[in-house]
């Protein structure tokens, strides 16, 4: 309900920011609630459980003449489920950016706890420095998010 409303407002030249805390935990959901297809994942995941999860992350867009539907997403990792594993194997691909905080980080009270020491992979069809990208359309915002995330995080450092 909340992705089609998200969808109508694009359609009327808005912008909308949907924030999922946490994609692991929908897909475990929907694990339990979805009827059983007999083809099982490892760590016990249905394959029809991850479906919906996947058509409510892939709705993201930015449309032209109108607006853009950008969903910010957590995933639970290094939880020693191998559940959580899958799932977060499942969607790593399907975002065009990725940030991974650090627990190590949080514990010495520095916030955002961002692990710049990740290696995140970059798609090789979007680059962060072209105008515009047909293939995803969402480059363009993408890039602009993430400088702006960078001059906040530098602007905290200077502010300590």
């Amino acid at each position: 309900m909340v992705i089609e409303k998200a969808k109508r407002l694009v359609e009327h030249k808005k912008d909308v920011i949907i924030l999922l805390d946490s994609i692991t935990r929908l897909a475990r959901a929907y694990n339990t609630v979805v009827p059983a297809s007999g083809k099982v994942l490892t760590g016990g995941v249905d394959a029809n459980a991850l479906h919906r999860p996947k058509r409510f992350f892939g709705a993201a867009r930015n449309v032209e003449e109108g607006g853009s539907l950008t969903i910010i997403a957590t995933a639970l990792i290094d939880t020693g489920s191998k559940m959580d594993e899958v799932i977060y194997e499942e969607f790593k691909g399907t975002g065009n950016m990725e940030l991974h905080l650090s627990r190590k980080i949080a514990e010495k009270r520095v916030f955002p706890a961002i692990d710049y020491n990740v290696p995140v992979p970059v798609k090789k069809s979007c680059s962060p420095l072209r105008k515009s990208c047909r293939k995803c359309g969402s480059c363009v915002k993408s890039s602009i998010r993430w400088v702006k995330l960078t001059r906040w995080n530098s602007s905290l450092t200077n502010w300590r």
